[in-house]
């Protein structure tokens, strides 16, 4: 049942990132000469920030879910009850630093979808980048 929990917020995930993508890419199509202006990327980066955001709230209800020994469970409490927790508020802290990095690897990165999956994932992995950072200092 673990396997299916992982595969149903992988899938979540997936759907959430191919979603904003989606509605970047009609919003602001490329044919109108709008990814060279000011407003696409600062409309890049918000969507960057968000998914970051996104990604680290997914980690912690992977995690929250790992940890939850029922097979039955109801969604809108344990996602309520993360914004509650010490591990909430500790990422929403140190988000600053890997937003960074978000966006300093994503200004290397032209294409939008492979940007928005890195933000995504830096969000998820927050935890282990901080580590690696902090390891190699």
């Amino acid at each position: 049942m673990k396997l299916l929990k992982v595969f149903f917020l992988s899938l979540v995930s997936v759907f959430v990132l191919v979603l904003v993508y989606l509605i970047a890419t009609i919003i602001f199509p490329s044919s109108h000469g709008f990814l060279t202006t000011d407003y696409y990327i600062i409309i890049r980066y918000i969507l960057l920030a968000v998914l970051t955001y996104l990604g680290i709230l997914c980690h912690l209800l992977f995690y929250k879910l790992q940890n939850t020994k029922s097979e039955k469970i109801d969604v809108l409490p344990i996602v309520a009850g993360i914004f509650s927790t010490r591990s909430f508020w500790m990422a929403l802290m140190i988000s600053p630093i890997v937003l960074i990095g978000v966006f300093k690897g994503a200004t290397d990165i032209p294409d939008d979808l492979s940007a928005y999956m890195f933000s995504f994932e830096n969000g998820f992995f927050f935890k282990a980048i901080l580590e690696s950072a902090s390891d190699n200092s």
